[in-house]
């Protein structure tokens, strides 16, 4: 480029040799493995091109290569998918027409099925770097992608809370869904919704991104039991929005209540948790409890919303459980035999979470009398939980005028 007015192979109007290569492959035709190679080649030459360079990225996306390129990573080519996508990757990143163009073209949803939890899956992570550069238009693209798989079930349209106020995102419930369909539409949600959690987890300005496109909405209506869905799916879509809301501002907290989020993650906990296996079934719950911390937190509306939503006694029991750890030799192993704590990831956000329950002046009475709370306050004030929980505990049990030995021996004063 050095000077020139001229860009080498990409200044004539025809498609460039590279693109052309490309367009054979691309086409399914049998391309003989030397034609192969050199796509690969004329690829990697685009990479290095349109790096940084709006010019090259402006005469790729004129001949249509974001098309092709889109074209590569679906056809039979397998060899030349990851070299493909890491020059789409460079082709759209700051050239705001060229992301118009590969979202237009469903990008996301190619990009997206691409991507697996493989770290040596070097197709997956191009994949994921190339829709980190489509920014907030390939974010809109999939939180839409969500939406229209959970309207395939009867999960209600984007960003619409049914009225008569917090508890419920609409739903028309998902009777009579072939099953083959919710098959498929499970399948769907088991690609998307760990994509966008990594986005809005990796990816500054995601989430708002995500907010502003109604995907509060949208990944709530996932967690709703009357939209036929497997658990470990309902809990894709908790990460999703423990993210989404980490900020905890009161503005983001009262938003999600009011699509009735408290009693979507009680029915959670309850429902969709214990679909798992043992041994997910505790990270799934530390998620849950921590999205719900999210919302709980300093908020006596929020909290009143567990405390007064239809699985309440139900959630509580399982919160007051996961809050202590259990006795040593509770396993069946015998006394003196070390066993691994399924739950041990969910003990102390389900702490924190019963201790915000127990800290609300509009819950504290309610949460106490239904879970046998003094006792679980107790166990916690004495327990070996990170000093704040056990002096939080002590703090409440103060409060309370409970003895830390236990109600009956301030009967007996």
């Amino acid at each position: 480029r050095g000077g020139s007015t001229d860009i080498p192979v990409l200044g004539a109007p025809a498609m460039p040799p590279a693109l052309s290569v490309g367009a054979a492959a691309a086409a399914g035709a049998r391309t003989p493995a030397a034609a192969i190679e050199l796509c690969s080649y004329s690829l990697m030459a685009l990479v290095n091109l349109a790096y940084s360079c709006p010019r090259v990225q402006s005469a790729i996306g004129e001949c249509d290569g974001v098309h092709l390129l889109l074209q590569l990573l679906q056809g039979p080519a397998v060899a030349l998918h990851p070299i493909a996508t890491f020059c789409l990757s460079n082709v759209v990143k700051g050239h705001p027409e060229n992301v118009a163009a590969a979202v237009g073209a469903g990008a996301a949803r190619v990009l997206a099925a691409a991507v697996t939890d493989d770290d040596d899956d070097e197709l997956s992570k191009s994949a994921f770097v190339c829709l980190a550069a489509l920014e907030e238009q390939g974010a809109q693209a999939l939180t839409h992608l969500i939406d229209e798989a959970v309207s395939r079930l009867g999960g209600g349209g984007q960003g619409a809370a049914s009225g008569g106020g917090p508890g419920h995102v609409a739903s028309s419930g998902g009777e009579g869904v072939p099953p083959a369909v919710a098959a498929d539409v499970a399948a769907d949600l088991d690609r998307l919704l760990p994509v966008l959690n990594g986005l809005i987890y990796t990816q500054e300005g995601v989430a708002p991104t995500v907010r502003a496109a109604g995907g509060l909405a949208v990944l709530l209506r996932v967690l709703d039991v009357r939209v036929p869905l497997p658990g470990h799916v309902r809990v894709q879509a908790v990460h999703a929005l423990l993210n989404l809301t980490h900020g905890r501002s009161k503005e983001l907290q009262d938003e999600a209540c009011s699509l009735g989020a408290v009693p979507l993650i009680a029915e959670c906990l309850v429902h969709a948790v214990p679909q798992l296996d043992v041994f997910e079934q505790g990270e799934a719950a530390a998620a849950c409890y921590f999205f719900l911390l999210n919302l709980i937190l300093n908020n006596a509306a929020a909290a009143a919303d567990f405390a007064s939503c239809s699985e309440a006694d139900a959630a509580l029991a399982v919160l007051t459980a996961h809050s202590t750890p259990p006795p040593p030799g509770s396993g069946g192993k015998g006394a003196g035999v070390e066993e691994e704590d399924a739950f041990a990831a969910a003990r102390q956000p389900a702490a924190e979470c019963f201790l915000q329950l127990c800290d609300q002046p509009t819950t504290s009475a309610t949460i106490l009398s239904r879970s046998g709370g003094t006792g679980t306050l107790q166990a916690l004030a004495g327990s070996s939980m990170p000093a704040m929980i056990a002096q939080k505990a002590a703090s409440l049990l103060s409060e309370l005028s409970i003895d830390a030995r236990g109600p009956d021996a301030e009967a007996a004063a």
